[in-house]
């Protein structure tokens, strides 16, 4: 059985379900419950729409993150290297576009580890070397952090004695 075949077998029985408990007035008092339907994954739902559709989708939502610097870094990557990639990477490219933007961000620019769900993506993999890419080359050495370490600092942080201890090092 393909993976195409499973997925519409898996949404038939799930539907089934949910009909025979409707019908059974599974909510005790013998009235038809309200059905709330699962949240559609948007990485299947690019199986079943053409290659076209698919990499319109997925360009668009690569530059309309709402946080500028990665609106930029994958709107960029996604135009220039999507055109070219599997079916299966572009349902790997868009559960990693599924996460949330500020922490894609910092996984992305090193200022923390991402999960091992994003970690282990082949998507994600080949955009962080491109960020990793674009920072080396553009960034002088001195105004790099170490990474793990975030590259922004809060008003509460701040005091004379650590900023002093921090412009030595």
């Amino acid at each position: 059985m393909g993976f195409m075949s499973c997925l519409v077998t898996s949404a038939r029985s799930h539907c089934r379900l949910l009909f025979q408990r409707s019908c059974n007035g599974s909510n005790g008092n013998g009235k038809f419950p309200v059905i709330n339907f699962p949240r559609r994954c948007r990485c299947y739902s690019a199986l079943r729409e053409g290659t076209q559709q698919v990499l319109n989708r997925l360009v668009y939502r690569s530059k309309q993150r709402g946080l500028l610097e990665l609106d930029v870094l994958l709107g960029t990557w996604a135009q220039k290297h999507l055109k070219t990639k599997s079916r299966g990477f572009l349902v790997s490219y868009s559960a990693v576009l599924d996460e949330e933007s500020p922490e894609l961000f910092k996984w992305l620019t090193g200022q923390e580890r991402p999960p091992p769900r994003v970690a282990n993506n082949d998507a994600f993999d080949q955009i962080y070397e491109h960020v990793t890419k674009i920072l080396l080359k553009n960034s002088d050495e001195a105004s790099r952090t170490c990474p793990g370490r975030s590259w922004l600092r809060g008003w509460d942080n701040w005091s004379p004695e650590a900023h002093e201890k921090n412009s030595r090092s």
